[in-house]
């Protein structure tokens, strides 16, 4: 026992899987990557934003309607992705609940970020206090992607999953979440389709 070698895969090795299990299934499932300390690795001689609109124009996503969002919790990234590198790609600002955050959940912290973003990914608890945050992004073409949305950490306010996720999607009006019960939320949104 315990011989068992596992290894974290690269990015490029999920890309590959991805891509091939669309190939072999006939689907065109996107990918989400997420930018994580970019500050920490610039400062360290190594930053991502180019190596990684390398690997993804090398596996075909460019442009405005590729089949992936990158998203980050530090705006500069992004803004460096979107004006200094002119990327099209479908960016996500990303959006705790911390205080340092508070300014991008107004309107005018939309408006900023719908200059480099093409979306916001706040965490499910800026929607519950300000449900108008959804129709203030919406009104500047942002879409909504808050997270994160599980079954065994339910909000006392549900008592399943599937009442949280009619709460977002059909009384809030949220594009798409981030879940670690994708199969229960794919469940849920084939029911109301």
């Amino acid at each position: 026992m315990g011989d068992s070698k596992f290894e974290v895969p690269t990015f490029v090795e999920m890309i590959e899987l991805v891509q091939g299990l669309n190939k072999a299934t006939g689907r065109d499932v996107g990918i989400y990557p997420e930018f994580k300390s970019p500050s920490w690795h610039a400062e360290e001689g190594l930053p991502m934003e180019e190596a990684l609109l390398t690997i993804l124009a090398e596996y075909g996503y460019e442009g405005p309607n590729a089949t992936v969002y990158v998203q980050c919790f530090e705006p500069e990234p992004l803004k460096t992705m979107r004006f200094e590198l002119e990327t099209e790609l479908p960016l996500v600002q990303l959006i705790s609940g911390d205080e340092e955050y508070g300014a991008m959940v107004t309107e005018e912290g939309l408006d900023e970020v719908s200059t480099y973003a093409n979306g916001i990914g706040p965490s499910k608890l800026r929607i519950e206090e300000n449900p108008e945050l959804v129709t203030w992004a919406h009104q500047r073409g942002l879409v909504l992607h808050p997270w994160t949305f599980r079954a065994d950490q339910l909000p006392e306010q549900y008592s399943t999953l599937d009442d949280e996720l009619d709460q977002f999607y059909n009384i809030y009006g949220i594009d798409g979440l981030f879940t670690d019960f994708t199969d229960q939320a794919v469940q849920f949104l084939q029911t109301e389709a």
